[in-house]
């Protein structure tokens, strides 16, 4: 367990800006994914894509053992409440309430009646029904932190902080990007082979070079990592 732990203060995992790792994902470094992976996304849309999923990696790990306060407790249990008490409020309004809200929101200025722009469509689709998806995601604040508290309490546990959770995130979120660029399964491409003894596929070849080139130390053998793989995605598909 020491050395799983001492990977989250190595200096592969630096606290770096969305710009700064969008910056080290050169070139190269996507002419080189798209070499073992088959991914064909454009190169502005697949360094944001990446940049994403790296930055909310980073800070993942950076977080994974920083002890919790009781502020911090006592802050989400007010949002909570709050949240709740939001929830509720919209749910005893009446229907023309309900309607006058929704109708200020989709109408407010400047607002040009006589013409249906792209722009003015697009804020139409974005924010329909507005009181309902406000409380849809009163109740889904709520709804989580209840899971962060219940995460909180496994993390607690000496062989759940063996797991390193971030890394498994990270394999989820890679998911995304192959499928987007290649139109394919990931689960199709990552396997053992026997006689090699080692892991195969585009997308396992494609998660490697992420982490060789930004979190080096976050496995300790390949074969290790094509485990890892393996058993995330067959997770998420369960």
């Amino acid at each position: 367990m020491t050395d799983t732990l001492a990977r989250y203060d190595d200096p592969d995992f630096p606290a770096e800006r969305p710009k700064e790792i969008r910056s080290r994902i050169t070139p190269e470094l996507l002419e080189e994914i798209r070499r073992v992976s088959g991914i064909e996304t454009d190169d502005d849309s697949l360094r944001h894509r990446l940049g994403k999923d790296l930055r909310r990696y980073q800070a993942a790990v950076r977080q994974a053992y920083e002890p919790v306060n009781p502020s911090q407790i006592r802050e989400l249990r007010s949002l909570q409440k709050a949240a709740e008490r939001f929830s509720k409020a919209i749910e005893k309004l009446n229907e023309r309430n309900v309607f006058d809200i929704d109708y200020a929101i989709q109408y407010r200025p400047p607002f040009n009646g006589k013409f249906n722009f792209p722009e003015q469509e697009d804020y139409w689709e974005a924010n329909g029904n507005s009181t309902q998806r406000a409380q849809n995601l009163a109740k889904m604040i709520s709804w989580s932190i209840d899971r962060v508290f219940d995460e909180r309490e496994e993390e607690k546990s000496p062989t759940k902080r063996t797991l390193n959770t971030p890394l498994d995130h990270l394999i989820q979120d890679l998911t995304t990007a192959f499928r987007n660029g290649t139109g394919e399964s990931p689960k199709r491409h990552c396997h053992y082979h026997p006689i090699e003894e080692a892991y195969t596929g585009r997308y396992f070849d494609f998660v490697l070079i992420i982490l060789k080139a930004f979190a080096v130390k976050s496995f300790h053998s390949e074969v290790a990592l094509g485990k890892r793989i393996v058993r995330v995605l067959r997770d998420m598909n369960s």
